[in-house]
């Protein structure tokens, strides 16, 4: 597999810890061991398809009882939210 920003080979499945801005806007959460790629070059990091995947279930799942720290793991098993479920 190559680097997807500069083609450097080989690079390897690994974990990140990184930051993130919940959905509200105002708060930020910690998500640890996030899948990412390590390249000898550019160093450790999320690709965008993991990163759209993380953004995906902060907004879908119900990560309100985890905290402001929690495993990537812990994020994808949260529950889901009803986001369209009417109320009448």
């Amino acid at each position: 597999m190559k680097c997807m920003w500069c083609d450097a080979e080989p690079i390897r499945e690994s974990v990140k810890d990184c930051y993130w801005v919940a959905p509200d806007g105002k708060t930020a959460v910690q998500i640890l061991e996030a899948p990412a790629l390590d390249c000898p070059n550019c160093g450790q990091y999320v690709t965008e398809s993991m990163s759209q995947r993380i953004e995906e279930a902060l907004y879908l799942n119900d990560f309100s009882v985890l905290g402001s720290k929690f495993r990537y793991d812990e994020l994808m098993n949260a529950p889901r939210i009803n986001k369209f479920s009417s109320k009448g």
